[in-house]
C-alpha cells in the first residue's frame, strides 16, 4: 500500500524537511507540534525553501504552491490524524 497521508511529530529541521520531500511527492502531510513557536515557523520556513528551489529552478512556482498546500499544522493529535497511513516521528541521537 502507498502512504498517502503522513503525520509527522515535531516540526524541527527534520521534521519540516521530511514533510517538505513528502508534499513534493503528491502525499498529504500533517505536521503536529507543540512547541507553538516552532510550529508557527514551520510552514514559513518550508515556504522559503520552496522559493530557494523555485530560484534555482528545480521547481516551478505552481509545484511549490502545490506541495506547501499539502501540508497542514497543529499542535495537538486529532482525529484526522489517527486515520492517516503513517506516522512519523523524527529522532536525534540524543533520543536514544
Amino acid at each position: 500500500m502507498e502512504a498517502k497521508r503522513i503525520t509527522i511529530i515535531g516540526a524541527g529541521t527534520m521534521g519540516r524537511g521530511i514533510a517538505q520531500l513528502l508534499a513534493q511527492f503528491d502525499v498529504t502531510v500533517h505536521i503536529i507540534e507543540q512547541n507553538i513557536s516552532v510550529l508557527s515557523a514551520a510552514k514559513e520556513k518550508i515556504q522559503e525553501q520552496f522559493a530557494v528551489y523555485k530560484e534555482f529552478h528545480f521547481i516551478t512556482e505552481f509545484e511549490g504552491n502545490q506541495a506547501l498546500g499539502r501540508i497542514t499544522v497543529s499542535d495537538w493529535l486529532n482525529i484526522t490524524v489517527l486515520q492517516n497511513d503513517s506516522t512519523i516521528k523524527p529522532l536525534l541521537n540524543r533520543d536514544f
